[in-house]
Order: C-alpha cells, then structure tokens, then sequence
C-alpha cells in the first residue's frame, strides 16, 4: 500500500527547516539595514569634518557644530579634535539607535565605544 500524501512528521520537518532559514535571512537583513543606515551616517560625517577643517575652526571641548539630519540628533566638538556624532533614538534600527560615533579631525579615523564591531568598517574603532 502506497501513501500519497505527507505524513505529520515530514510536514514538521519541512516547516522547522523554513523557520531556521527565515531567521537567518533576517538576521541577515538587519545587518544590512544598520550597514546601509551607518554608511549615510559617515557620509554626513564627511561633509561635517571638510567644513570643519575648511573654516579654520579650533577645537574647543563641547561646541556644537551642527546636527539634526535624518540619523545625526546633534555634531558636538570635543578637546582631542574629534568630532562626535550623536545619533537619533528614532528612524534607527535598536542596534545604533542613541549611539554615537567620533571622528578624529585631522586623521579620520573613527571610533565608537557602544557600536558593534560587526556594523562599522573595518577602518574603525568599535566595541
């Protein structure tokens, strides 16, 4: 006797392997999503620190500079010349989301002490 349809046991099977590679496509996803929100973050980064170094201006320790973009909350200056990027709470993915991000002025090299490694290039510093 010959069954023509699926048994209980291979429909569960089927639909745990379904599960296992929905989740990782999500996870994969949401790297991306805070990758692609993080690259237009150093792009306005970029332009922040050409006008900064292009008017001449001093490093004093906590002169706003600028800020409220779509991801920036607010560009602050601080003593050692970096410039630091306070991030939105919203529009963020949680990963980034109130975190900040420092430029050094003169080097460009960046740093952030609560992003994640695995979301900054490898250009810079993370947690």
């Amino acid at each position: 006797m010959y069954q023509k349809a699926f048994t209980l046991i291979e429909v569960m099977i089927v639909l745990t392997m379904i599960a296992i590679l929905a989740t990782m496509a999500f996870m994969s996803y949401q790297g991306y999503v805070v990758r692609a929100q993080l690259a237009e973050v150093f792009e306005q980064a970029g332009t922040y620190r050409t006008q900064f170094i292009a008017s001449g201006q001093h490093c004093d320790a906590g002169r706003e500079i600028g800020g409220n973009t779509r991801y920036i909350e607010k560009v602050v200056i601080n003593a050692t010349c970096r410039i630091e990027f306070k991030l939105r709470q919203q529009g963020l993915d949680a990963a980034i989301r109130g975190k900040s991000i420092a430029f050094d002025v003169y080097t460009g090299k960046c740093f952030s002490t609560d992003i994640y490694q695995r979301y900054l290039p490898k250009s810079c510093q993370g947690r």
